[in-house]
């Protein structure tokens, strides 16, 4: 039980800012919050450090817990901490951080502006989950005459490679088709992530050539998901992904199926090798595994409200993305 002398003593108002104390490294070091509303007898860990200004009326918690979060004082708060076994920081280091702090009512202006910007992305990122939650229904529904055949046998069942046509074409990066990637995400442009040229010594190097519609897949990370329906057009990428051209089915409605979590735990029962890193399930067992499918009008009206729903998932992507790079550009700005 909290005796009293502890509740005074771990005791937090909403004038108090708590900071995480110590971390693995000196990057997730003091990170803070504070109360924006009152609660009655709230108490701290003591794994928490909790700086309380002196001058309470000249300073408004929200806006410092604010600046704190900005990469000019993040910086300036893991240089005043210290680090053996782990990142530690305490009341006399943060003593020695010099804050630029505004007029009362400035720093509420701030701070509200950044708490608009961050109810915005809260409700854009509800919605984007309700939606992509509606689509999972969707494949759901897709998928339970394909999952009965699965456990019974029951159903007209077709393999893949009555609609999959695997494609081995290859090209040199020669700048004709740009340099993507396949990933859990799709097909994207090549980033410093995933960028691995700097280890091909051959610059005849052969790279696999895919084009728009075609199913995509990496053969050995197919159980992380790592399978689409190429939306980004012609490109180049690693020989070791494997492109089918698609016939007579519903492209939208196949994406549906293939991307499923259904499908792909299905899949792992053709994986094969003894690394589980390395174990992989080729195009020749792919091509195997039997779905069941409606009519191509059916199709084509549930690809259709698929394609609804991945434009608005899409266009609230866009805004939330431009949301936040508006949020992280005041924060390089506002606090310099």
């Amino acid at each position: 039980n909290t005796t009293k002398d502890e509740i005074k003593r771990f005791k937090i108002t909403t004038d108090d800012i708590l900071l995480t104390r110590t971390s693995e490294t000196k990057k997730e070091i003091a990170y803070a919050s504070c109360l924006l509303d009152e609660v009655p007898n709230c108490v701290y860990s003591g794994f928490l450090l909790k700086a309380s200004p002196i001058k309470k009326e000249l300073t408004y918690a929200p806006y410092i817990t604010l600046l704190l979060h900005s990469p000019i004082y993040r910086n300036k708060l893991m240089k005043v901490s210290t680090e053996t076994s782990r990142a530690l920081i305490n009341s006399d280091n943060l003593s020695r951080l010099n804050l630029l702090i505004p007029s009362i009512t400035e720093q509420q202006k701030i701070f509200s502006l950044f708490s608009s910007l961050e109810i915005k992305i809260t409700n854009i990122e509800a919605k984007i989950n309700i939606l992509k939650k509606y689509k999972e229904g969707i494949k759901k529904y897709v998928m339970k005459d394909t999952i009965k055949f699965w456990k019974t046998g029951i159903g007209n069942a077709i393999e893949l490679k009555n609609y999959l046509f695997e494609k081995n074409e290859y090209g040199v990066k020669n700048g004709l088709y740009p340099h993507i990637t396949l990933s859990t995400e799709g097909i994207t442009d090549k980033s410093e992530r995933y960028d691995r040229d700097f280890l091909v010594k051959n610059e005849d190097k052969k790279y696999k050539i895919t084009h728009l519609n075609q199913l995509c897949y990496n053969p050995a990370n197919l159980k992380f998901g790592v399978i689409c329906i190429n939306k980004y057009g012609d490109g180049i990428f690693s020989p070791i992904y494997s492109t089918f051209d698609i016939n007579n089915i519903v492209i939208d409605y196949l994406e549906l199926i293939i991307t499923s979590n259904d499908f792909i735990n299905y899949s792992m029962k053709y994986q094969q090798g003894t690394v589980f890193e390395r174990m992989a399930v080729s195009s020749d067992d792919l091509c195997k595994i039997k779905i069941v499918t409606t009519s191509f009008d059916e199709q084509q009206r549930i690809a259709k409200v698929a394609d609804t729903l991945n434009k608005k998932i899409s266009k609230l992507e866009d805004e939330l993305l431009n949301l936040k790079h508006l949020k992280s550009t005041l924060l390089n700005s506002m606090f310099i």
